[in-house]
C-alpha cells in the first residue's frame, strides 16, 4: 500500500477522496505482456476505510520492452501505473 495524492472518485452515488493505492503484479507471459491489480481507498496505509475501484491493469509493447530494460523496474512500474490511472504515488 502506498500514500497517494488525494484523487477524487465518484462510488456508489457520492463523491470520495482516494488516499491510498494497492497495486501488484499478478500475471507475466515473459515474452510481451503483463497485468497488475490495483485499487484505491479511502484512509491511510496502515487503515484503508472504503475502497473505491479496483481493476486490472495490462501492460503491453512497448512498455513491457521497456519495463525489461529498465535500470529500476518498481519505479518504472510506478510510474506506468500513475500515467495509467491519472494519479501521483507520494
Amino acid at each position: 500500500m502506498k500514500e497517494i495524492q488525494p484523487k477524487q472518485i465518484w462510488y456508489n452515488g457520492s463523491e470520495y477522496m482516494a488516499t491510498v493505492i494497492n497495486y501488484y503484479g499478478t500475471w507475466d507471459n515473459h515474452l510481451n505482456q503483463c497485468m497488475y491489480f490495483f485499487a484505491l481507498y479511502t484512509g491511510t496505509v496502515d487503515q484503508t476505510e472504503l475502497e473505491l475501484v479496483k481493476g486490472n491493469l495490462t501492460m503491453d509493447n512497448p512498455d513491457y520492452s521497456e519495463l525489461n530494460s529498465s535500470p529500476d523496474g518498481n519505479a518504472y512500474v510506478e510510474q506506468w501505473i500513475e500515467s495509467k490511472l491519472g494519479i501521483t504515488i507520494i
